[in-house]
């Protein structure tokens, strides 16, 4: 099992981010998220809760949740 993502996490690893309702997000890093569908800009605590996977730069999976209630985890490399 991975450790536990906090925001602050997120603004510097993350480039891409997908939530439980099928949205996906760029990571704008400075704490903002950019909805590629909608055009929109989001604070990234507002969708923290909602979080399914995060990706790095290379689209790898680098966190996620097995269940919408779960914490967000790191995943270890070399694990998917």
């Amino acid at each position: 099992m991975g450790r536990y993502v906090a925001i602050e996490d997120l603004v510097h690893s993350a480039a891409a981010i997908r939530t439980w309702d099928h949205r996906y997000f760029i990571n704008l890093g400075d704490g903002r998220l950019y909805d590629r569908f909608q055009g929109q800009h989001v604070l990234l605590e507002r969708i923290y809760p909602s979080i399914r996977t995060v990706y790095n730069s290379q689209h790898r999976a680098i966190a996620h949740r097995k269940h919408p209630r779960d914490k967000l985890t790191t995943i270890p490399p070399g694990a998917i």
